[in-house]
């Protein structure tokens, strides 16, 4: 990988870390743990996961995990609408989505 290619998704990386943190700070300040599965955050990349990834979130969640980092990587499909259907479904979970404008 070059020099450039390594600054690149750097940037994209913190671009969508910053823009996350802004968004969900809040959030993330007032969460209490409630039992021994909110030690556990699942982090998941995804891309153009449209098909299959709401059913992993119902999975998680279904098993009573509430903490789940979603990095959409640049897909192209709606993935993304998905990810944001998802934490509309869930408001009792902890639905991070980080989003990178471009797949790295």
């Amino acid at each position: 990988m070059t020099k450039d290619k390594v600054q690149l998704t750097r940037f994209i990386s913190q671009s969508a870390i910053k823009t996350s943190y802004t968004a969900y700070k809040d959030t993330i300040k007032n969460w209490k743990n409630t039992d021994y599965k909110d030690q556990f955050v699942f982090s998941i990349r995804v891309f153009n996961e449209e098909k299959a990834v709401g059913a992993v979130i119902d999975e998680i969640i279904s098993h009573g995990f509430k903490k789940i980092l979603l990095v959409d990587d640049g897909s192209m499909d709606g993935s993304l609408a998905v990810l944001e259907s998802k934490q509309q479904q869930y408001p009792e979970a902890l639905l991070i989505i980080l989003s990178h404008t471009i797949n790295r």
